[in-house]
């Protein structure tokens, strides 16, 4: 292993940290394994862009990938560019006409969840194509309790729900995101299973 590559939302960017380059869980985890790491994550990313960030990098050999999937209420809109407005990140909490549309007409928690599992399968066979080891992880188990096992699924899920880890420790500044703390036991977690 060579390095670590995670992609995420703004639990793996290390939303509020005082130092999210040395207290993120990537960081962490990187110290732990003692190699460089590449952390793909922007703080309110969808599943679906953590997965056209994975399809668009450039992976090396050596490196090992670790996802933290997001929560299924988020979605993405990219336009082709043309406009000022490229990326759309849309959002259950948001307000804004986007989002609330995108809510009333478009989400649904079963098939979202459903969708976590088949990008994470894409992702599985891509990067096993390639010979680059990938864990996936769940940002919260409350998320997916609608769909039952799929015969299908063949990611390697780690066995880490990270909402009972977040809610153990001292929040980051903004009080909602998870202290450095919370993200220790989790890159110590993924460390063991990784070995």
């Amino acid at each position: 292993m060579n390095r670590l590559v995670a992609f995420g939302c703004s639990l793996t960017y290390g939303e509020y940290l005082e130092d999210r380059d040395t207290q993120s869980w990537p960081a962490q985890l990187g110290k732990m394994l003692g190699v460089g790491v590449a952390n793909i994550s922007f703080p309110g990313d969808s599943n679906k862009a953590i997965l056209y960030n994975i399809l668009n990098f450039d992976f090396q050999e050596g490196d090992v990938c670790v996802i933290l999937w997001t929560v299924p209420y988020r979605w993405t809109i990219f336009s082709d560019g043309s406009k000022e407005d490229e990326i759309i990140r849309l959002g259950a909490w948001q307000d804004t006409p986007r989002a609330l549309a995108f809510v009333e007409h478009f989400w649904n928690e079963h098939d979202m969840t459903l969708d976590i599992l088949e990008k994470s399968n894409h992702v599985q066979l891509l990067l096993e194509k390639k010979n680059i080891p990938v864990y996936h992880a769940r940002s919260s188990f409350a998320f997916g309790h609608t769909v039952p096992e799929q015969k299908w699924d063949c990611a390697n899920w780690l066995d880490i729900d990270f909402q009972i880890i977040r809610d153990k420790y001292e929040k980051a500044s903004d009080g909602k995101h998870p202290g450095p703390l919370a993200y220790k036991e989790f890159a110590d977690i993924i460390a063991k299973r990784m070995k």
